[in-house]
Parts: C-alpha cells; sequence; structure tokens
C-alpha cells in the first residue's frame, strides 16, 4: 500500500505530510489558516520563536475547540429538556384520549 503525501508550507517551512489524495486541498486550506493564526500571533507577540508561536497558537486553537465543545453541550441540554416536555405533553395528551375518549374528542379543535 503506497502512502500519499502532500507538500504543504507552513510560515515559511515546507513539510511534507501523508494524506490521502482526496483530502490534501482541506489539507491545504488547514496550514494555510494556520500560517495566517501563526502570523498573527507574530504580529502581537513581537520577537518570539517559533516554537513559542506554535504553542500559544496550538493553546488557542485548544482553547476555542473548548469553548465550542462546552457551546454545543449546553445546546444539547436545552433541546434534551424541550424535548422532555415535549414528550411529557404529548403523553398527557394521549393518555387523556384513553381514559376520556369522548371528552377528547369534543376538545379537539381538528375533530370538527
Amino acid at each position: 500500500m503506497s502512502q500519499h503525501t502532500t507538500e504543504i508550507t507552513v510560515f515559511g517551512r515546507n513539510y511534507t505530510v501523508a494524506c490521502p489524495p482526496d483530502q490534501q486541498q482541506q489539507l491545504r486550506a488547514i496550514a494555510a489558516e494556520l500560517h495566517n493564526r501563526i502570523d498573527q500571533m507574530k504580529k502581537r507577540t513581537g520577537n518570539a520563536s517559533m516554537e513559542q508561536l506554535a504553542v500559544m497558537v496550538a493553546l488557542n486553537l485548544l482553547h476555542e475547540k473548548d469553548q465550542q465543545r462546552l457551546a454545543q453541550g449546553e445546546e444539547q441540554l436545552q433541546l434534551q429538556r424541550r424535548l422532555n416536555a415535549l414528550q411529557v405533553t404529548i403523553e398527557q395528551r394521549l393518555s387523556e384520549r384513553t381514559t376520556n375518549p369522548q371528552k377528547a374528542v369534543e376538545s379537539d379543535p381538528e375533530a370538527s
């Protein structure tokens, strides 16, 4: 099985990276984004080494990822609460129909 590789450049340094052919365009886009973030960090920090810049950018990226994970968790929790409330409402309506079918039909606007 042959290993597919692609060349990327990040902040003036060339790297050969193993990458399936169908993901090369995405890898190049990610490398360009990494280059931009390192460049922005260099402008903000001044005389930092490449290693320091890479660590700071990595920390920022992981922080962003963690913030997104937390936000998604909160959204999922809110969605679950809404689904639970909807389930309770549906179960109540179904219970009303089985215990008193005539009253349920009278109060159902679609039954008319």
